[in-house]
């Protein structure tokens, strides 16, 4: 059985309405969905959004080597030679 996990909040926190509005945002985003009379329920995987999300943070993580290469000296084609020897890994 896993271990409880405890959290130090604010006295003030209300938690109903954190949880509403992390609801809330999921339905929006589309990862969950309300069926009227039965509840909310998480919603099926959709892989293209889940693949674009994941893109995304690939570019970011890219992005970040980039200008840290760039501020080592490293030239853009130097740079170009280091991407190409790793995707041949």
């Amino acid at each position: 059985m896993a271990d409880a996990v405890y959290f130090n909040v604010a006295p003030n926190f209300d938690l109903h309405m954190f949880a509403g509005q992390l609801a809330e945002k999921y339905r929006m985003e589309g990862f969950t969905v309300t069926v009227h009379g039965k509840g909310t329920y998480v919603a099926a995987t959709n892989t293209e959004r889940l693949l674009e999300e994941q893109k995304k943070e690939v570019e970011a993580d890219l992005e970040k080597a980039i200008q840290k290469a760039r501020r080592c000296g490293i030239s853009d084609e130097d740079l170009k030679d280091i991407f190409e020897l790793l995707l041949e890994g």
